[in-house]
Formats: structure tokens, sequence, C-alpha cells
């Protein structure tokens, strides 16, 4: 009994393990827009300037740039060096998280009734580092974005350039899925 109990909670501890793995995997995606804005006439673009966007890194800054062109080429969006009918600008910012979890290891309806029985809680604490990518959307004149969108999630130590570029495309990708901002909204 006690070992089919043991054997249950390790396969409980795992999945959980598991799950919380591909959770940090995945991408927090969110955007936001000026509900008066046009974007049904956007069709160029360009670099919001250098002071106001960046990541301060030239070799993720390219990735970024490299990423972004292509990503809004395929939308059907033209880039242009200056004088485009929108500005793209973005951030990417780092900061030290911590998630706590609590594990409750009474496996049995009869740990209910026995006080000193196996099983209680188990603290599980991971440190990691957390990125956001904030891409904003500006028309020239403007000093607000009309767009924002961002994506979150953890960052893996020790990748390599290639994984860099990768997860940075991928997560360009996914922003850029909400822009322009569907057209179910109303606009006043």
């Amino acid at each position: 009994m006690l070992a089919r109990i043991l054997a249950r909670g390790i396969t409980l501890l795992l999945f959980g393990f598991l799950l919380s793995a591909c959770s940090s995997a995945r991408l927090a995606i969110e955007y936001d827009y000026d509900d008066e804005a046009n974007f049904d006439n956007l069709k160029s673009w360009s670099w919001l300037a250098k002071d106001k966007s960046g990541t301060g890194t030239s070799k993720v800054d390219k990735m970024l740039h490299e990423a972004l062109v292509t990503l809004l080429e395929r939308q059907g969006y033209r880039h242009v060096e200056d004088g485009g009918d929108f500005r793209v600008g973005y951030v990417l910012q780092t900061r030290r998280r911590v998630k706590t979890r609590y594990i409750d290891t009474y496996y049995n309806y009869e740990s209910i009734y026995f006080f000193n029985g196996v099983g209680g809680v188990e603290v599980d604490v991971v440190d990691y580092r957390e990125g956001t990518l904030i891409l904003d959307v500006a028309l020239p004149h403007g000093k607000q974005p009309i767009w924002r969108g961002w994506a979150s999630g953890a960052i893996r130590d020790g990748m390599k350039d290639d994984q860099i570029r990768a997860e940075l495309t991928e997560a360009c990708r996914q922003v850029l899925e909400k822009f322009p901002p569907p057209a179910t909204r109303k606009r006043n």
C-alpha cells in the first residue's frame, strides 16, 4: 500500500515538472490598440527613431530587424528607409522571476482521518529569467503608438545564436498575428 502511494506520488511529481516545463516554453501574447486609428491605409513602414527603439545589443537588434522585415513583408507591408505610412519600434526587456508551487502529497482519502499519515505539502521553487518583447506601431506624426503587442516567456540560458534567432522570430510572428487588429471590434 505504501509503495503504491509513493509510486503514485512520484508519478504526479514528474507530471507536475513536465507540465511546468511545457508551460514555461509557451509565450504569453497580448496586444492593445487605439480604437479610433484607421489601419486600412497602412501599406509601407519604416523604423522608429533609434533612441526610442532597440535592445542596445547590436547582434540581437540585427536578428529582430531581419525577423520584423521578413514577417511584415509576408503580411504585405513594404519596408522603406524613411517616410512610411507607419513606424515600427521594439523593446526587449528581461527580468528575474521566481515561481513557487505547492504540491499536495496526500494521495488517498484515508489520510484525511490520520494526521500522522504519509504525505504533506512539498514546495517547488523555480528561479528563472523572463523576457518581454514589446512591438510598437506608430503613425509618423504621432507621439503615441496606435498598436502595441507583446510576448512574454521564460528565457533559456546557454542558447546558440541560431536558437536565439529562431525564438525571437517566433515571438515576433506570434505578436504580429494580432496586427492589424481584427475588424470585428467596433470603431467609434
